[in-house]
């Protein structure tokens, strides 16, 4: 059976490293808590080009942080789960991402996917289960009959599809597979 799992807001925790810098940036306190949508824009920054920036510096893109359980789940999962990684970041952080998997995960395969988001990609891609943060992905996969996980997160707690398993941490990603 393979799985397909999202890589940022699902395996590594790149909100938390976008919120540090735009606290930093702007003498604000800002937390993950705070974003309640991706693209969420204040009279000081925008979230989504805050990330865009810190995505063209390959080492910030590198020193991100796995979230929490991720990799003992993983490793736990790879006994049992073909797994890729799907992700659509920037052509521009291929080898950093490369480079921040193999670090943390090993030698699991990445699906780079094209256009804003991965939005109307992912459910192409060959997998039984996809586990991601993103309503809109989640609900593509849906859509098209795959079994899908969403990583809670913020920006996803008002989405609501019985059809969905939510889970709030990587225990219980390891409970309900």
């Amino acid at each position: 059976m393979k799985l397909a799992i999202d890589i940022d807001g699902v395996v590594c925790d790149l909100a938390s490293s976008i919120c540090k810098r735009i606290s930093k940036k702007y003498g604000i306190n800002l937390n993950v808590s705070d974003i309640t949508r991706w693209n969420m824009q204040t009279d000081k920054f925008d979230f989504y080009s805050e990330i865009k920036e810190a995505q063209r510096s390959p080492e910030f893109m590198i020193n991100l942080k796995p979230i929490d359980g991720a990799r003992e789940a993983i490793e736990k999962l790879f006994f049992s789960y073909q797994i890729i990684f799907v992700t659509a970041r920037p052509v521009t952080c291929l080898l950093s991402t490369q480079a921040w998997v193999t670090r943390y995960f090993g030698d699991i395969p990445i699906y780079h996917l094209p256009g804003e988001g991965g939005h109307g990609v992912k459910e192409t891609i060959d997998f039984d289960i996809l586990i991601d943060d993103s309503p809109v992905n989640v609900l593509r996969a849906l859509d098209v009959g795959r079994r899908v996980i969403i990583y809670t997160q913020p920006w996803n707690e008002s989405f609501r599809d019985h059809r969905v398993i939510r889970v709030k941490n990587w225990k219980e990603v390891l409970e309900v597979l």
